[in-house]
């Protein structure tokens, strides 16, 4: 019986060439979805949104509630008189998101009452973080 290399050696470059074919599409497909499903590229439409409403409205009371989409920002007099904008209801990491982030502010419990009223589901770990003196 006579092996015919010269198919098998065919059918080997064939192989060969389609599962590196596969190897560098798995690879875009992979590339392309983690792009779209990303938390990074989400949380940055969420900083947008702060700097936006932040950049349009100004603070009238020690603190008020602007909504923008389907996002709630409090806006907080600071410690030393500067605005502090905070995201109450964050969906992507970090979720605490703060502009200026080294902004100093103090709420009281009728304040946290305030932006509970106004705002309608904030992150629990947000107000935790805020309680803890940012």
């Amino acid at each position: 019986m006579i092996i015919p290399w010269k198919r098998i050696r065919d059918g080997l470059f064939y192989l060969v060439f389609f599962l590196g074919v596969a190897y560098v599409l798995w690879f875009i497909v992979l590339g392309v979805v983690g792009v779209f499903f990303s938390d990074e590229l989400h949380s940055k439409h969420e900083w947008s949104v702060l700097q936006s409403v932040s950049a349009r409205n100004e603070l009238k009371r020690h603190v008020m509630v602007f909504h923008h989409e389907e996002y709630c920002v409090a806006g907080i007099r600071g410690i030393n008189g500067d605005d502090v904008w905070v995201l109450l209801n964050a969906k992507n990491q970090p979720i605490y998101k703060q502009i200026p982030t080294d902004g100093a502010y103090a709420l009281t419990d009728a304040d946290f009452e305030f932006i509970a009223r106004e705002c309608d589901g904030v992150n629990p770990l947000v107000i935790e973080r805020m309680k803890m003196g940012r």
